[in-house]
């Protein structure tokens, strides 16, 4: 039996009504845009042509971005939505933009420079017919720029087992959850529920964070939405290509990992179990490694130091894996990183 020839999504589609937005926001990155489009054209079919939909929020890019979408929607097979802003208005408006323009009971982000695993689209809309939850978190493979050779990174969710997860569990499932919000593409959701955790507009204290989707999930989250991780790889994940890093440079990237702390505790509160693990995660898999490769490259200055310890000093993974890259002297961090390359490293495969 096909979940979307006689499950509730196929009610729908009698009624032409939109099953899943795919939520692309983008900027400047119309090559990668193309690939991207054509990941999710090539899944095209009868069956689901009239249940998705393709939204494009386009941030005032300076490139042929408009041209791209255009040539995909020639194609006329998946309806696209192409939106482009009159100015540039920061990562976290073109966020909220690209849902507000979609019309799908479920919304997926999808990075613009990102591809779709291939049966990924239709592999979702069944998972959603079966387990009925308010949030998807999408598994992803991570390669590098040129997504030719594949990369590890620590994922927060990759032991959770595979059940409805909510805040009244209270434990280390919900916290994996918590942690494994800031990359968009992991995130889908119902349309109506991101709504109603945005309209009071408290969100506008976390605009230019770059991680106001992480403040509407846990908001959601924090109000009893239900949570399912899914296990396959949906996504293709350039992992090499930060947008922000090369917007706003090492101090600022290093201080939106700060934000997602800070975003958490304003949500559970500082000292709660929430707050506490997803501040260890963060410091220990997101700003370690990203500090270490900073001062590689002589861009760590004392304000990245007061800026850490103002902010995370009485967590203890500060001390454990940030003061001691803070003080050891750079020419050893070279070294400790070529002892690594040498011996670790080359016994890790993917």
């Amino acid at each position: 039996m096909s979940l979307l020839k006689d499950g509730k999504f196929a009610k729908r589609r009698v009624f032409n009504m939109t099953l899943l937005s795919l939520c692309i926001p983008t900027y400047n990155r119309s090559h990668f845009l193309d690939e991207c489009l054509a990941s999710l054209f090539s899944q095209e079919n009868e069956m689901l042509a009239d249940s998705i939909e393709i939204c494009v929020s386009d941030n005032h890019s300076e490139d042929d971005t408009e041209r791209v979408v255009e040539k995909w929607k020639r194609r006329g097979t998946l309806k696209i939505t192409y939106y482009r802003h009159d100015k540039n208005m920061g990562a976290d408006i073109n966020f909220l933009k690209v849902i507000e323009i979609a019309s799908g009971e479920y919304c997926w982000f999808v990075g613009s420079d990102d591809h779709i695993a291939p049966g990924a689209v239709r592999s979702f809309l069944e998972a959603v017919d079966h387990y009925h939850a308010d949030i998807y978190i999408v598994r992803k493979q991570n390669y590098d720029v040129l997504m030719k050779s594949k990369r590890l990174t620590p994922d927060p969710v990759q032991n959770v087992p595979d059940s409805l997860i909510n805040i009244n569990d209270h434990n280390k499932d919900c916290c994996a959850v918590l942690s494994a919000l800031g990359y968009i593409g992991a995130l889908a959701f119902k349309r109506t529920i991101w709504i109603d955790a945005v309209s009071d507009q408290e969100y506008l204290r976390f605009v230019g964070s770059a991680y106001v989707h992480v403040y509407a999930i846990q908001r959601m989250i924090r109000r009893g939405s239900t949570v399912f991780c899914l296990k396959d790889v949906f996504i293709h994940w350039r992992s090499e290509n930060d947008s922000i890093l090369q917007e706003q440079k090492a101090f600022g990237r290093f201080q939106i990992e700060i934000n997602y702390c800070l975003i958490t505790e304003t949500l559970f509160k500082k000292r709660s179990p929430e707050s506490r693990f997803v501040a260890n995660f963060i410091i220990r898999n997101n700003m370690s490694p990203m500090l270490f490769e900073f001062k590689m490259q002589g861009a760590v200055s004392l304000k990245f130091l007061n800026l850490a310890f103002r902010h995370l000093g009485s967590r203890k993974n500060f001390y454990i894996w940030l003061l001691p890259v803070f003080l050891i002297p750079q020419p050893l961090l070279v070294w400790i990183k070529t002892l690594y390359r040498l011996t670790i490293k080359r016994f890790v495969r993917v």
